[in-house]
């Protein structure tokens, strides 16, 4: 007769900020892979030899490369537009975690960065293909553009399975199977965790800082005059950004620092119902709101360096 193991996990003691046990109870670590064709090679010896002779300059000192293949070639621009879009999206819908390569996002939010990325995924196939039928072409160019650096060992016989882009979920909470082991290691695993998710907290506060600040203080840069009175120019960007800002604030919110909730409501309250054409037709208005941000962005950049140095944990630097 089989006996079922049951284990009970303890509740948390450990003495986590409120933002630090929601970032943990909202968010799930996504990892994202890109497999990619590297086209740059280092020179060797002899070639760096060939490409200095006759001048005064030590080979040995220059660290010289070389693309071998056209990365200007609208396929190959095309995949390196998917990629930037890929990883683009993962930043964008999740917070930075101690971990490289690794970031946590809010679950909700999961079912639509696995779409798009599988959106991406299709497309990048596409490409790939486009790319296998033009490949010989771009192989005739470098042969004739490198000349005497065209290695023929450089280039593989088929571009199929050079790009690809994978994710996962990897697990950050401890492993419940501890318990069954040792309770002293699983409680010494389970403050580790902690400690985690409390340095994340302070990671993404500060990512969101600079942003605010990079991007409130750009915008009141824009909209004063210059010195001689003349106006600056001023794109509908800056004003779509500090908006698109405020979208992904909300929807990452850490729910945990009022200092920054009440910049970003201040900001937010400064632009509301503002349009380009407002600021563009208004010296008053530019005037007026390039003097309130120009505060908002002063308060942050002060938040910003009253900061308390973020603890740099044993874990961090422990063999990944």
């Amino acid at each position: 007769m089989s006996e079922t193991l049951t284990v009970e996990l303890p509740e948390r003691t450990i003495d986590a900020s409120p933002a630090a046990e929601h970032l943990r109870a909202n968010c799930a670590a996504v990892k994202l892979a890109v497999r990619w064709w590297g086209i740059t090679r280092v020179l060797t010896p002899d070639q760096k030899e060939e490409l200095v002779r006759g001048t005064e300059v030590d080979a040995r000192l220059l660290r010289a490369t070389k693309s071998i293949i056209d990365k200007g070639h609208p396929v190959m621009r095309r995949l390196g537009r998917l990629r930037n879009q890929a990883v683009g999206t993962w930043r964008h819908l999740s917070l930075p975690y101690v971990e490289g390569g690794i970031r946590l996002m809010p679950r909700h939010l999961i079912p639509e960065f696995s779409r798009l990325l599988n959106s991406f995924r299709e497309e990048l196939a596409r490409g790939v293909g486009e790319l296998a039928q033009v490949y010989p072409a771009l192989l005739g160019s470098a042969r004739q553009r490198l000349g005497r650096y065209f290695v023929e060992s450089d280039y593989p016989g088929s571009v199929e399975g050079l790009f690809d882009l994978s994710w996962e979920f990897p697990q950050v909470e401890p492993p419940s199977f501890l318990l069954a082991i040792d309770s002293g290691l699983y409680a010494r695993e389970a403050r580790r965790v902690a400690e985690r998710f409390d340095e994340a907290v302070q990671l993404a506060e500060s990512a969101f800082l600079e942003e605010f600040g990079r991007l409130v203080g750009h915008l009141a840069e824009r909209l004063s005059d210059e010195a001689t009175g003349q106006k600056k120019t001023f794109r509908d960007s800056s004003l779509e950004n500090i908006r698109a800002f405020f979208d992904r604030f909300r929807t990452l919110n850490l729910r945990g620092n009022d200092q920054l909730e009440n910049l970003v409501r201040s900001a937010q309250a400064l632009v509301a119902g503002v349009e380009p054409g407002d600021l563009r037709g208004s010296a008053g208005l530019r005037q007026r709101m390039s003097r309130d941000l120009t505060r908002v962005a002063a308060e942050a950049e002060g938040l910003m360096v009253n900061r308390p140095r973020r603890r740099i944990l044993r874990a961090r630097m422990e063999v990944a």
